[in-house]
């Protein structure tokens, strides 16, 4: 008997392990449509698109603020060095209103 509730035990807690991992870092793993134009019209004003990559635990998503999507990246410039930078979007009816690019 005290097999079994150890066993229900462990995975009461990977289960609530799982909700806060995914409530920290659901919109690294699975991105919402605001998070996938946001990264879209960022990669379309970037000089090598294909180099982006989106830090893993940086993606914010808040459908109430001003700014609705902020994520970290690094990306290369013109010159090949990959610089760090930083995203805010404005979204408006599932689109990108205003981007905001910080190096």
């Amino acid at each position: 008997m005290k097999a079994f509730n150890a066993i229900l035990l462990s995975l009461f807690l990977v289960v609530v392990g799982l909700f806060i991992g995914f409530k920290l870092y659901g919109e690294d793993v699975l991105p919402s449509a605001d998070v996938k134009a946001c990264i879209a019209e960022l990669k379309g004003n970037l000089n090598r698109p294909l180099s982006f990559e989106r830090k893993f635990g940086t993606t914010e998503f808040d459908q109430y603020s001003l700014y609705s999507v902020r994520f970290e990246y690094t990306a290369k410039n013109g010159l090949g060095n990959v610089v760090p930078g930083r995203a805010e979007c404005w979204m408006k009816d599932g689109k990108v209103f205003n981007l905001k690019n910080f190096n």
